[in-house]
């Protein structure tokens, strides 16, 4: 017997079902219609199913695993379940094609067996799904659990779920995948629960999805969208180890309420499709890798509440889209990351709901709006190590609710605001390490609930108030490194819950009040570094025999302190001890002190006119002190050896010139005060040393200065250890690169471009393995470049133009990956360029001008360089043909080719690229037609195909440039007429055709573009003869 439609027969049943899909190998000779199969009633797919399972002998379905024979129907899908169905198993395409025309995944997920949604299909249909499964005749709600039972197996295994699957020789590396593939329902069923992680409604959908810490591996993938989940309110997958790229498709899931993405390692830019959330109150995508801006489409989400990317790798301002969120954003976290711009006015307006609002750790800069006061509702303001500048504004007094406020490391000026005391509900106040004058405010005191006061590192003056004795929560009092006067108030010793006490390092004076006995809690206390005398009083000294003080330090030459950890002073320092400590610590050799006008002996000089006594533990080569009587030599050293003409005069306090011939032409604070960190009340340090927050230097930026001399081997990694810039550029030093600059650890940038330097590039600068900048151009360096340079793998930019460096142009250049600028112009470098230098996949700039190639072509590699926006290489040697790869270079905008002996005909491929704005070829031997396809580089402003050997006429496309601002193509052999055309090229300025074989009259519409009122043809050249033109500039 056969059904109407039967199309398939088993190999040895002699029967087939209405609607039977198995089609063993007797089948070929069985009898049967040759129409499409078709799904019949449910009878009969059941009666499918059971010979399907029981009659149909072709292959073997049981439930046990033989070993040998294919086992569809066992616990585990393996290889030979893949390899032994038909080749086109005609249920597994009916589902596949449900699956596909519901928009849950694409058709070509599906194009190998491996892949996770190949793998969730077969084993669902093959071991989860019950034999009476149909998909055409279930209920919508049924259909509806079959897509999300789908889309989470596919989630399963794309993301490291290995259940059934024993062919991909893996195990498991969820950490736990309780009943995941084993039900027909991930809601759960008779004999299973819920898959873990999995929470349903009643109508057993799918409205969660937990996995938090579940150690989850791989993509997310495109199947966790809106046509799979029509209920989903909340994903927490976060802290597991998801990467590459969020699916585009989350943005549909349009019930979603939450979604916890932190702490994996996701990349690339986060989609904007998500904007799309209309009901999203809740996105953490921190912790992660994403790149690029924040998208704008975000302040379209209406009902975010929480909003938390942190600590990722995003660029750009913040959109000011965001706010429109104002009336249900309450967390903002935007925090370490790259952005920049400033805090928009606007924002601040509109964020009137928000508390907690963070964005540390960026680049944003400005100021902070006075529109700060609209945020009424803020408890928590994170705006600490960003660019700030300017004053707090008085508008912060309405922020009545502020617990915490972190505006440290900054560059913020003026006074700490008295308005601050008015927060009472404030808890943290950190302001240290920015450039606030002034005094304290006593205000301060009345904060009943101030935990933790931070104002060390600042100018800020006179005494400490008495008042502050009142905030009686207060457990740190950080106010070290300022110009405090006066006395140490004894209204302290009522802090009875202070645990931290930091005072060194200002001008108090007095002795230290008994009174601080009485902190019981007391952990660290710092006095050093003041004008206080006396003695240590026997009830500080007391607790710290009880260890209950952990660090004590003072100036025991003046202050008494038998007990303290860390003795400050003790004597001032010799010149004796000072060269001993430069020469142990490799500083300077001994014979560098031979010449008593030795710019080292004038640095020692300087040093023990201070009689030192800040320095107790100078002598302790691994002290805080030593290391900053070091960076003091080794910059005082730098002074004198550059031409610095100036001593510091203890006595009047003034500094004085020896000798004004060469001196510096901005010596601003240099020589003041020996710590060259430190900062005078009006907010100047030493003029172009910068320092980072341990007050140690990093960089040394004193560029068009007057410098002359030389560069002292004194900089070096020894005596500057943190030094991460450096830039000395158009001085006129003179003498040699010292290959002590190679031993610097964390140098990072290094320009000594324009001045009088000569002698090799220090091979030893290749061991410096964070420098991204290195300029050496305009100065008489000879030799050829080291091969170490090769070995800066971090290198950016790399440029040594106008030097008389020889050789060849080094192929390791190619090794350099992050490479995005190179300038080799206007040097000696022979033969050609290597191909090599198409493996710098980042670079952006190429220059390379004024060399001595030999007429070398350009090599074809120079396509691969996808990210140029700039090639030029003038009067260098160029010759042969240019290369069709050039038109390969999508992202082009300049490219100058002038003066070389280029022939041929110009590439038709340059006509692709869209993004060129200037291009200039004259001076060549380029011969043949203009192309016509130049017309689609519409974005060109400029053209110079002047003095070559261009023929046939003038492209009339050409009018298409409308753009172009100037027309170069004197001196070819050009004929025929001026095209009427080029009247529409409305923004020309210039245009020259002048020294070719042109005919005819100037058109009037052209000559239109050179009036004085509607023009902007300021500049028209012919030839006078065989050419008409009455508008001409060159008056022929």
């Amino acid at each position: 017997t056969a059904g109407a439609a039967d199309n398939t027969a088993g190999a040895a049943d002699n029967t087939a079902g209405a609607a039977d899909n198995i089609f063993g190998e007797n089948s070929v000779s069985s009898p049967g219609p040759t129409s499409s199969p078709v799904v019949g009633e449910a009878s009969d797919y059941d009666y499918d199913y059971y010979y399907y399972y029981s009659n149909d002998t072709d292959y073997d379905y049981s439930y046990t695993d033989d070993g040998n024979m294919p086992d569809a129907r066992d616990d585990v899908f393996d290889d030979n379940d893949v390899n032994s169905l038909p080749a086109v198993g005609t249920n597994f395409n009916n589902l596949k094609s449900f699956i596909v025309s519901s928009g849950v995944s694409y058709d070509s997920s599906f194009g190998n067996n491996d892949s996770p949604q190949s793998m969730a299909l077969n084993y669902l249909r093959l071991s989860v799904l019950p034999d009476s499964f149909n998909i055409n005749i279930i209920t919508d709600n049924e259909k509806n659990q079959f897509l999300e039972l789908f889309a989470l197996s596919v989630f399963y295994y794309a993301t490291g779920g290995r259940r059934g699957h024993t062919a991909l020789n893996a195990k498991t590396v969820w950490l736990n995948d309780d009943n995941w593939m084993q039900s027909d329902n991930a809601c759960g069923s008779f004999d299973y629960d819920s898959w873990v992680g999995v929470t349903c409604d009643d109508f057993k959908r799918v409205v969660e999805l937990d996995l938090n810490g579940n150690s989850l591996k791989g993509q997310l993938p495109s199947e966790i969208n809106g046509n799979a989940f029509k209920k989903l309110i909340f994903i927490d997958l976060s802290n597991n180890e998801l990467e590459k790229n969020l699916p585009l498709e989350l943005g549909s899931l349009s019930s979603l309420e939450k979604l916890y993405l932190s702490s994996n390692s996701l990349e690339s830019a986060i989609p904007t499709h998500i904007g799309a959330l209309s009901k999203l109150d809740v996105i953490y995508l921190s912790e992660n890798y994403l790149t690029g801006p924040i998208p704008t489409e975000f302040g379209m989400m209406e009902s975010l509440d929480q909003l938390g990317l942190y600590s990722n790798n995003l660029e750009g301002s913040i959109p000011p889209e965001l706010g429109n969120l104002g009336e249900t954003l309450t967390v903002i976290y935007l925090d370490d990351n790259f952005l920049d711009g400033s805090i928009s006015e606007s924002m601040c307006e509109q964020f009137v709901n928000v508390n907690d609002f963070r964005a540390r750790q960026n680049s944003i800069g400005g100021s902070i709006p006075t529109e700060i006061g609209f945020m009424t509702n803020l408890i928590s303001l994170y705006f600490d190590s960003m660019s700030l500048i300017g004053t707090i504004p008085r508008t912060i007094k309405h922020l009545e609710y502020l617990e915490e406020l972190h505006v440290y490391d900054n560059e913020l000026t003026g006074h700490v605001p008295t308005a601050l005391g008015l927060l009472a509900e404030l808890r943290d106040l950190y302001m240290d390490t920015n450039v606030f004058t002034g005094p304290i405010p006593s205000d301060l005191g009345l904060l009943e609930n101030l935990e933790n006061l931070g104002l060390f590192r600042n100018n800020l003056g006179q005494s400490i108030p008495t008042e502050l004795g009142s905030a009686k929560e207060l457990r740190s009092m950080h106010i070290f490194e300022n110009y405090l006067t006066g006395p140490i108030p004894s209204q302290i010793g009522q802090l009875t819950k202070l645990e931290g006490l930091l005072l060194n390092d200002n001008l108090l004076t007095g002795t230290i009040p008994t009174q601080l006995g009485k902190l019981k809690k007391l952990e660290n206390f710092t006095v050093d570094g003041n004008q206080l005398m006396g003695k240590m009083p026997d009830e500080v000294c007391k607790r710290m025999e009880r260890d209950q003080l952990a660090y004590l330090s003072a100036d025991c030459h003046v202050v008494q302190c038998d007990c303290c950890t860390d003795c400050a002073g003790g004597g001032y320092v010799s010149a004796d001890d000072i060269i001993d400590l430069i020469v142990t610590q490799e500083i300077s050799p001994m014979a560098a002190f031979d010449d008593s006008s030795s710019p080292q002996n004038k640095a020692i000089a300087y040093l023990v006119n201070f009689e030192l006594d800040f320095a107790y533990d100078a002598m302790d080569t691994n002290s805080t002190g030593a290391l900053k009587l070091i960076e003091a030599y080794a910059l005082v050293t730098f002074y004198y050896s550059t031409g610095g003409e100036r001593f510091f005069d203890v006595d009047t306090e003034e500094t004085k010139d020896i000798n004004t011939n060469g001196a510096w032409e901005n010596e601003n604070g240099w020589l003041v005060n020996p710590d060259v960190c430190y900062k005078q009340p009006n907010g100047v340090g030493w003029y172009g040393v910068k320092c980072n927050t341990r007050g140690n230097v990093e960089g040394l930026v004193v560029f068009g200065n007057k410098l002359s001399g030389s560069i002292p081997q004194e900089i070096n990694a020894y005596a500057l250890p943190y030094l991460e810039m450096i830039d000395f550029s158009q001085n006129e030093i003179m003498g040699k690169i010292p290959g002590e600059l190679g031993e610097f650890y964390d140098l990072s940038d290094i320009d000594l471009s324009a001045n009088q330097l000569t002698g090799k590039i220090p091979p030893e600068l290749g061991l410096l393995q964070y420098l991204e900048t290195l300029i050496l151009r305009e100065n008489k360096f000879t030799g050829s470049i080291p091969q170490t340079i090769g070995d800066l793998m971090s290198l950016e930019t790399f440029a040594i133009s106008s030097n008389t460096l020889r050789g060849k142009i080094p192929k390791m250049l190619g090794t350099l990956k992050n490479l995005t600028k190179i300038d080799l112009s206007d040097n000696d470098f022979t033969g050609e360029l290597p191909t090599e230098i198409g493996d710098i996949l980042y670079l952006e700039e190429f220059y390379m001008n004024d060399l001595t190639l030999g007429g070398s072509s350009l090599p074809t590699e120079i396509g691969l360089l996808e990210n140029l926006r700039i090639f030029s290489a003038v009067h260098s040697e160029i010759g042969g043909q240019l290369p069709e790869e050039l038109g390969d270079l999508d992202m082009l905008e300049t490219l100058h080719l002038d003066e070389n002996t280029l022939k041929g005909a110009l590439p038709t491929s340059v006509a692709t690229l869209s993004s060129m704005v200037t291009m200039t070829m004259s001076k060549n031997e380029l011969s043949n037609c203009l192309p016509t396809q130049l017309a689609k580089m519409t974005s060109l402003r400029i053209l110079e195909l002047e003095s070559n050997r261009f023929s046939c006429s003038i492209p009339i496309e050409f009018g298409s440039l409308t753009n172009l601002k100037k027309l170069y193509l004197h001196d070819n052999e050009l004929v025929g007429e001026v095209p009427v055309e080029l009247s529409e090229l409305k923004q020309l300025q210039e245009l020259t055709l002048y020294e070719n074989d042109l005919v005819g009259e100037v058109p009037y519409d052209l000559c239109a573009l050179t009036d004085e009122v509607s023009g902007n043809l300021f500049t028209f050249k012919t030839d006078c003869d065989g050419i008409t033109c009455s508008c001409c500039t060159n008056q022929c």
